[in-house]
């Protein structure tokens, strides 16, 4: 996750899929359920195609929860 979308989001707690326990290798689909069951409010991502792929779009009206999308430019080095 980009370090301005951490500064950005500074008064909530973030979790990184990476350091939550058997969430690693979690199918695009997995996580929108995992998450809502684990109390989470949001889902932060920079998969732009999500919206296009319909399981998806029915795993994140299913789970209630916030998607907030970023865009991450690697492009100049930042």
């Amino acid at each position: 996750m980009s370090q301005i979308v951490r500064i950005l989001l500074a008064a909530h707690q973030i979790v990184h899929v990476q350091e939550l326990d058997g969430w690693v290798g979690t199918k695009d689909i997995g996580p929108f359920a995992k998450a809502k069951a684990a109390g989470f409010h949001a889902i932060i991502t920079n998969d732009a195609k999500q919206m296009s792929r319909s399981l998806e779009v029915v795993a994140i009206a299913e789970s209630g929860l916030h998607r907030i999308q970023y865009r991450q430019n690697n492009k100049h080095g930042a």
